[in-house]
C-alpha cells in the first residue's frame, strides 16, 4: 500500500510539473494533480517509514517543493512546502524536545535528543534561505510572510534548545541561565532583523520576551 501511495504521488507531482510552465490555463488540473500528490505521498511515507526517516523524508519534501514552488511562482507547492514542514516538526517532536530543553534544566532533555531533531533544524533553516534568497525581487505572494516566519520561528527555537541543553550538560543547570538565553535572543533578533531589514526575525522577538517573562515568574521565582 505504501509502495503503490508513493508511486502514484510521483507520478502525480511529474504530471503536475509538466504543467509549471503553462500560461495559466491548466491551473484547475495543477491544483487537482498536486493535491492528489501530496494526499498520497503522506499516506505512503506514513505507512513505510516512522521515527527520524519518517522527519527526513518530510523535511526533503518541505525544501523541494518550496524551491520548486519559488522557482515556478506556484502557490501550491510552496503552500505543500508548510504542510510538509509541519508533518517534519511533528514526527522529530522538536518543539516539545527545545521547550523541554528551555524550560526545564536536568539531563533528561538532553538524551532525548534525536537525529530527527537536527535534520528538521538543518531543513527549516534551508527554508529560509531558500524563501529569502530565491524570493529576492520575485513577485511578492500571500504566503511570504507565512514561510519566513514559521522556518524563522524554528531556527530560533531549535537553536535555543540546542544551546540550553548544551549549557545544563556542561556550563549549569540554573534556570536563570536559560533565561538569560531567552533575553539575549529576544534582543538579538529585534537588532538584526532591524538592522538587516528582516520584518519576520523582528517579530520573533515579541514571543521570545512572552516566553522569558512566563518563564521567570512560573520557574526562575520558585526556586
Amino acid at each position: 500500500v505504501g509502495g503503490f501511495c508513493l508511486a502514484g504521488g510521483a507520478a502525480c507531482y511529474l504530471v503536475s510539473f509538466a504543467f509549471l510552465e503553462g500560461t495559466g490555463k491548466h491551473d484547475r488540473n495543477f491544483n487537482t494533480y498536486s493535491t492528489l500528490a501530496l494526499l498520497l505521498a503522506t499516506i505512503g511515507f506514513r505507512v513505510m517509514l516512522s521515527s527520524t526517516a519518517l522527519a527526513g523524508a518530510w523535511s526533503m519534501l518541505a525544501v523541494s517543493t518550496l524551491v520548486a514552488g519559488i522557482l515556478a511562482d506556484r502557490d501550491t507547492l510552496r503552500v505543500h512546502s508548510l504542510i510538509y514542514m509541519a508533518q517534519a516538526v511533528e514526527s522529530s517532536h522538536l518543539i516539545q524536545l527545545s521547550t523541554a530543553r528551555v524550560i526545564h534544566s536536568g539531563s533528561s532533555a538532553q538524551a532525548d535528543t534525536t537525529l530527527g531533531y537536527f535534520v528538521v533544524l538543518i531543513a527549516a533553516a534551508l527554508c529560509y534561505a531558500a524563501s529569502a534568497a530565491l524570493g529576492r525581487g520575485r513577485r511578492s505572494h500571500w504566503v511570504d510572510p507565512v514561510e519566513t516566519l514559521l522556518s524563522a520561528a524554528l531556527v530560533c527555537w531549535g537553536a535555543a534548545g540546542l544551546v540550553s541543553g548544551w549549557l545544563s550538560a556542561y556550563v549549569t543547570g540554573v534556570s536563570p541561565v536559560r533565561t538569560a538565553l531567552l533575553t539575549s535572543l529576544a534582543l538579538g533578533t529585534g537588532w538584526l532583523g532591524r538592522r538587516y531589514g528582516r520584518r519576520e526575525v523582528v517579530l520573533l522577538a515579541y514571543p521570545l520576551m512572552a516566553i522569558a517573562g512566563v518563564k521567570l515568574i512560573a520557574e526562575d521565582l520558585q526556586e
